[in-house]
């Protein structure tokens, strides 16, 4: 397992241009804006080539499917956010870097479950036995709940978060002050 620091054009995130729990966000936010992101457990990813090229076979559209398939290889963002979208999202309005495990083998999940029990980091949420499991249901998941064959990065997500408005306005003003 690797740890590591990346910039929110890096990571590939679900489609989806919501905030689950805004004040999960806000405790986060906050941390970051007092400085304190790095006292935070790192997020989790994995590179983009964990995703078998037959993880969208259930589609019928195939043409969809390898639109898809070219837009992952050709992107710049090589990471997708397996865990941590709302610490990933604080870090990026406050123009803070954010710490990431990088998921590189099978045995990380198994690190990651001791390192949970002993209170290191939050649960990892998935229960696959294997890196490629989650990729593949991440990447199935990201298009089977929209319409796009769009690549989302976490730098998008942001940016549209704070364009239309869905963030509450003190998180958007300090993302616009540039401060870091």
């Amino acid at each position: 397992m690797n740890e590591m620091i990346l910039q929110a054009n890096q990571i590939i995130v679900p489609r989806i241009s919501e905030i689950r729990n805004l004040h999960i966000l806000g405790v986060y936010f906050n941390i970051f804006k007092n400085g304190h992101g790095d006292d935070l457990p790192p997020c989790v990813i994995t590179h983009k080539d964990k995703i078998e090229r037959g993880a969208l076979g259930n589609y019928a559209d195939k043409d969809k499917i390898r639109s898809i398939y070219e837009k992952l290889e050709n992107s710049k963002a090589k990471y997708l956010l397996l865990d941590g979208n709302h610490k990933s999202v604080a870090g990026t309005l406050c123009h803070h870097p954010v710490n990431y495990f990088e998921l590189c083998s099978n045995r990380d999940l198994e690190t990651l479950s001791v390192m949970a029990e002993r209170g290191e980091i939050f649960n990892f949420p998935h229960n696959e036995d294997s890196i490629t499991k989650i990729a593949n249901k991440f990447i199935d998941y990201t298009f089977d709940s929209t319409p796009t064959e769009n690549i989302l990065t976490l730098q998008d997500m942001v940016d549209s978060l704070v364009s239309n408005k869905i963030l509450p306005q003190y998180m958007i003003d300090r993302h616009r002050q540039n401060i870091y």
